[in-house]
């Protein structure tokens, strides 16, 4: 299971665990909508799964770049 692959590292925290799990449902719904291209619940989850990712990963980079400068 992803979970668990995602905290077998030790300096994982919720943040890596949350963009894995996000991207392998992200690719999962992109698979599911290049087959099904008038879903447009799917295509509404997707959207919005994309965005949380995004969000993510800059909350991410700025938290990385803030202990850089620590």
């Amino acid at each position: 299971m992803i979970t668990k692959k995602a905290k077998s590292s030790e300096k994982s925290t919720g943040v890596d665990v949350d963009i894995k799990y996000l991207t392998a449902t992200v690719e999962k719904l992109k698979k599911h909508f290049q087959k099904h291209k008038h879903d447009y619940r799917t295509k509404r989850a997707l959207t919005i799964k994309e965005a949380k990712l995004k969000k993510l990963k800059e909350y991410k980079e700025r938290k990385k770049s803030v202990i850089k400068e620590s």
